[in-house]
């Protein structure tokens, strides 16, 4: 059985739209942007909605071990070559 091209982009797409009926749209409004209201809004998002927390958390341990990751491979990279004689 012969597809069209791009069919599965459009299968993707309906598969998408079906799993976020039901979803409510981002509601935006004109109140001033102030950092800790987002920081509070977003707990509360994710207080109601499990799948945003695991979301939140999954963010958080990726970044942070990303962070980790970082600063221990530069340091490595500088002791490495004092660990092997090249001084």
């Amino acid at each position: 059985m012969s597809y069209p091209p791009g069919h599965d982009v459009c299968a993707r797409g309906a598969r998408r739209q079906f799993f976020l009926q039901g979803r409510t749209s981002i509601q935006q409004n004109n109140r001033s942007v102030v950092p800790l209201r987002l920081w509070a809004d977003g707990f509360t998002a994710a207080w109601k909605d499990p799948r945003l927390a695991l979301g939140y958390l999954g963010g958080f341990v990726a970044r942070g071990d990303s962070v980790v990751l970082t600063t221990f491979l530069a340091l490595w990279v500088q002791v490495r070559p004092r660990l092997s004689g090249a001084d």
